[in-house]
């Protein structure tokens, strides 16, 4: 559980150290070898974080989060080969996992096949249209191509995403803190809004209804939201 904790936090050092412990003691537990190697992969020490993933898929290859692990390690080596085969072992068996879509974008962007970075860029912002990450990307996907109306108009949504990631972190601070009210998920769903994010305004929304269950304005934006076509 601290490690866990560490890890929502930031705290990859301490994730490593508490993860360590807890899998001296019981070798087999999966998820905290999971953690223990996004821990590393986080520190910067890819080759251990990429061995680490690659001995969870030996014995659980059913582990989706592993293989796109392993994939995210090999791309930050360079190993542009290895980790397009183990991110598409990935979305094999979990196609809209949406990291490991956006990594084989950027894998795909890095090695200068725009052609193939399109589509997987494209499918996560049909998913999470207020993708940061991803609409940048495309923005340069779409320079590559010589798409440049199209990358102009990318970059202008992009920044807007950003500021609204900007207005999002303190509302997250508040909830992560205890310290939310009902107007703080309102505030949230209102940010995703300006994206046109439905999903996420949705989430918003029903974030604030399990702390909320009683709050009329909560349900009244969650149903409009519904009605519109959610």
């Amino acid at each position: 559980v601290a490690g866990w904790a560490a890890y929502q936090q930031l705290r990859y050092e301490d994730t490593v150290e508490l993860m360590g412990r807890a899998l001296r003691q019981n070798p087999v537990l999966l998820a905290d070898s999971r953690v223990l190697a996004f821990g590393h992969h986080k520190l910067g020490d890819f080759a251990r974080a990429a061995e680490l993933f690659a001995a969870i898929t030996e014995v659980a290859p059913q582990e989706y989060r592993a293989w796109y692990g392993r994939g995210l390690a090999e791309l930050s080596q360079g190993q542009h080969v290895a980790a397009q085969e183990h991110l598409e072992r990935c979305l094999a068996d979990r196609p809209d996992y949406l990291k490991a879509r956006y990594t084989l974008a950027r894998l795909f962007e890095e090695s200068e096949r725009p052609l193939l970075a399109l589509p997987e860029v494209t499918f996560v912002l049909a998913l999470e249209p207020s993708h940061v990450e991803a609409l940048y990307l495309l923005s340069r996907v779409q320079s590559a191509l010589g798409l440049d109306a199209e990358a102009a108009a990318t970059v202008a949504r992009w920044r807007l995403a950003y500021t609204v990631r900007e207005r999002l972190g303190p509302l997250r601070q508040r909830v992560l803190d205890g310290q939310a009210t009902p107007e703080v998920f309102l505030e949230m769903a209102t940010q995703f809004a300006l994206l046109e994010d439905r999903t996420q305004q949705a989430r918003a929304l029903q974030d604030g209804l399990r702390r909320f269950p009683e709050e009329t304005s909560l349900r009244l934006a969650l149903a409009a939201l519904t009605a519109a076509g959610h």
